[in-house]
């Protein structure tokens, strides 16, 4: 174990200031926009980067290393091809004049690189999910899952090297959902739709504040050159139920007008196993009630993406971005309940079913101007305008039984429906100052209107049932933030490198709830500094140190000042009151020979959001509330050591240690935790020809902590394969091929002890296909950003 946590860390080279290679490409002195540059080592034609032209035919790309010599590859489709002297450090070509090429066809250009599964960046990691046939052949989820350090819990929300809350940006775009629906789309979206995985752990202040683990930004493929081209593909497995998800991707440009659009479509049932016993100390004497369950749902669900971008000029560019989807989740989940102790006297046993239909549904519509000046200089605008919704219907019968003799039952109902409406607005500009400075800056308004109808209904059975007015409310909310940010980079000399930010975010929000007659306001300002520091120490060694602060705040849900019922025995809570949570954290980075990798990390989190539970014995009753705790700490060190056992089989290991303190009181009790555990994964790679590809993946963690819960060692084993012919891609695995996924743990906090166990739905088959239509080499939508960001991520029902 000691071989694996030799620890990660961030490869420096911080993009803003890193040394550089710029020209201007030009044929007849008209500039040529989007030319392929590719940058590789003069001594054995290694691929070390890549870069496109911009409208003015300006490219720049940065060199690792001033002491190994370079040349540059140029090529376009229907022009020569390009290559230059060799060259060191920092290069201007000034202009480079190429000529057509009348005799070379579409066919001409077919460039293979072939990537590692993890590259290490400046102030992350970014994982090519296109590499592992395992990744490929399932859904975006499982490819999160195996990020190093990344744990998935139950609710689909993720922790990274033992920290929570997790911002999920598409394309540099924000997903629009809160949790169920983000959990959905995860599962439901190919993962060979996905080129890459970016993940920042200290994200520069150009990002918004939010997500105290940092930020995951899901990149999707895209082609080169003009014409069309288009992806057909899907998805089709089976576990203990059917897994479909159809899709489809096209894509044309001209030199004026770029059109792109996807469409897809998913079916996925499955269910799950748990069990949650809670232990009361009814009349002073232990009680428990052991609850056992089988969850089974059906997933459907449809959406359409439309996109059009208008060249005005090889510098100015507007577009237009939609989408629009829906979907739920329908099933049941039947459970029973024994009894033990003095509460059998009232009943010993309770058969129990729910029956849910959760549902969600939006559409999505941005408008975008670029300024692409050139030479480093360039003015994004963006305008989002956003209108979603969800709805929940889940019912409950009990049937109660006292020594085999059935009791008055219980029935209860609960419709909840949220819409919201969101603007926001978004300007950013960037310029290259003198030869050693960046300069950006930006601003950004933002406005939510949120309204909840909820509405609760009790009785013996569905046909009696009335509403009940003290669980029955409405809640409005509306929020508006106002921010800005700055980022200055300046390169020191050709070992030492240093960016530094600042973000100031002003949020001012109000809650009404016309049931109570209550009102509910909260206005605060943040500042967010930044600051990234990078040392060549020597030729294969290299330093860096990033710190930064991010906020979390309240998701919109928890905001609600009334109480809702889970079931029998769980009710939860809203705090008006809650207040947003801010975390400093600090990474230091060291890498060896651009491979091996190690980090160490610390971070405070001040007023720690939790979900904590009250325990009223006498009531049989928990009430489940999200509050400000006290501080959270969290250490953290970790591993990436790649081997070459052959030329055709690699390892990657990868390993995380890392140390959780949280210790609060509470009105009622005591909560928290101290916590030193970790969590290990190992990909191994074998090409045993050049179109056959296989994977092992296994992966093991240790005690963690979710919230209060307590979740106890698992484990996974992941088998795969794919090969390409010709245009079609084929990729299989079988994950979990041993069945051995489950979980243990529970809630032991104050006076409550609640063991749990959770068996997923964790060995599946799985067959993905991908056909690629039209021409191959196609330029597909530009990857812009869009204003909206952080803000759905907090949107819950």
């Amino acid at each position: 174990m000691k071989t694996l946590l030799i620890t990660l860390l961030f490869l420096s080279s911080n993009i803003l200031f890193s040394q550089k290679v710029t020209g201007v490409i030009i044929s007849d002195k008209i500039p040529i926009e989007y030319a392929n540059v590719l940058l590789y080592q003069s001594k054995d034609s290694s691929f070390v980067g890549a870069g496109l032209s911009d409208t003015s035919g300006y490219f720049s790309i940065n060199i690792p290393s001033k002491s190994v010599d370079y040349y540059l590859n140029i090529q376009v489709i229907g022009y020569e091809e390009f290559i230059s002297e060799s060259f060191k450090e920092d290069k201007s070509f000034g202009k480079i004049n190429i000529k057509t090429d009348k005799n070379q066809t579409l066919d001409a250009v077919n460039i293979k690189i072939s990537k590692p599964l993890f590259e290490k960046t400046g102030r992350g990691m970014i994982v090519n999910v296109a590499t592992s046939p395992i990744l490929s052949s399932g859904n975006t989820q499982d490819a999160l899952e195996k990020i190093p350090g990344v744990q998935v819990n139950i609710d689909g929300s993720l922790t990274l090297k033992g920290n929570e809350n997790i911002a999920i940006y598409m394309d540099g775009k924000p997903t629009y959902m809160d949790i169920k629906e983000l959990k959905q789309l995860l599962e439901n979206t190919p993962a060979n739709e996905i080129e890459k995985i970016e993940v920042f752990e200290t994200p520069p202040a150009k990002y918004e504040a939010a997500g105290n683990a940092g930020i995951i930004n899901i990149v999707r493929k895209k082609g080169k050159g003009l014409g069309y081209t288009g992806m057909l593909g899907g998805n089709i497995g089976y576990g203990n139920f059917h897994k479909l998800s159809p899709w489809l991707y096209s894509n044309y440009r001209t030199k004026k007008i770029n059109i792109y659009g996807s469409i897809w479509y998913f079916n996925n049932k499955s269910d799950q196993y748990t069990t949650e016993d809670i232990l009361m100390n009814v009349e002073n004497q232990l009680s428990t009630f052991y609850n056992s369950g089988h969850r089974i749902s059906n997933i459907l669900g449809s959406g359409s993406r439309v996109g059009l971008d208008y060249f005005l000029s090889k510098k100015n560019t507007i577009g237009y971005l939609g989408v629009v989807y829906d979907g739920k989740s329908i099933g049941n989940e039947p459970s029973d309940i024994h009894i033990e102790g003095p509460a059998k006297e009232n009943y010993d046993f309770i058969d129990a079913i729910q029956e849910f239909d959760y549902g969600w549904f939006g559409q999505i519509h941005n408008l975008n101007f670029k300024r692409d000046i050139g030479k480093g200089e360039s003015l994004n605008i963006d305008l989002d305008f956003i209108k979603r919704g969800n709805y929940d219907k889940t019912s409950t019968s009990n049937e109660y039984f006292l020594k085999n003799n059935p009791l008055t039952p219980n029935f209860f109902k609960q419709n909840g429906f949220t819409n919201n409406l969101i603007g926001v607005s978004k300007i950013d500009y960037s310029k290259t100052i003198f030869k050693d400075w960046s300069f950006e800056t930006g601003a950004k308004a933002s406005w939510v209107e949120t309204k909840n109808d909820f509405k609760a209904f009790t009785g013996k059975n569905s046909q009696d049932a009335t509403e009940d007015l003290n669980q029955s409310n409405q809640f409005n909310y509306n929020e508006f933030i106002y921010s800005g940010y700055s980022i200055l980079a300046k390169k020191w000399s050709d070992k030492l490198k240093m960016d530094a930010g600042i973000r100031i975010e002003r949020t001012l929000t109000k809650g009404l709830s016309p049931n109570i007659d209550s009102t509910f306001k909260n206005n605060y300002t943040n500042v967010f500094p930044n600051i990234s520091l990078n040392y060549q120490v020597k030729k294969n060694h290299n330093l860096s140190l990033a710190v930064t602060r991010r906020i979390k705040r309240p998701d919109y849900w928890q905001l609600n000042p009334f109480s809702s019922q889970r079931n029998q025995f769980i009710y939860s809570n809203g705090n008006p009151m809650l207040q947003p949570q801010l975390t400093d954290k600090i990474n230091f980075s060291w890498g060896i020979k651009q491979s091996v990798f190690f980090t160490l990390s610390t971070s405070q989190t001040l007023g720690i959001m939790t979900n904590i539970i009250e325990q009223v014995d006498s009531l049989e009753r928990q009430i489940h509330t999200v509050t400000n705790l006290d501080n959270f700490y969290n250490y953290n060190f970790n591993a990436f050591i790649p081997i070459n056992i052959k030329k055709w089989w690699r390892i990657n290991l990868n390993g995380t240690i890392f140390h959780n303190r949280l210790v609060s009181v509470v009105d009622f009790g005591t909560f928290g935790y101290e916590l030193t555990s970790f969590n290990l994964s190992m990909q191994q790679f074998i090409s045993l020809s050049k179109k056959w590809k296989f994977e092992l993946n296994g992966d093991y963690n240790h005690d963690s902590y979710w919230n209060i819960y307590f979740v106890e060692p698992y484990y996974q084993l992941d088998l795969g394969a794919s090969k390409k012919i010709k245009n079609l891609n084929i990729a299989i695995s079988l994950k979990d091929f041993l069945n051995i996924r489950k979980s243990y743990g529970g809630v032991f906090q104050n006076n409550i002890i609640m063991p749990n166990t959770y068996k997923p739905e964790s060995r599946i088959l799985q067959l993905s296909l991908t056909y690629k239509i039209g021409q191959k080499d196609v330029k597909s939508e530009r990857r812009r950003k869009t204003g909206s960001e952080e803000i759905l991520e907090r949107v819950k029902e």
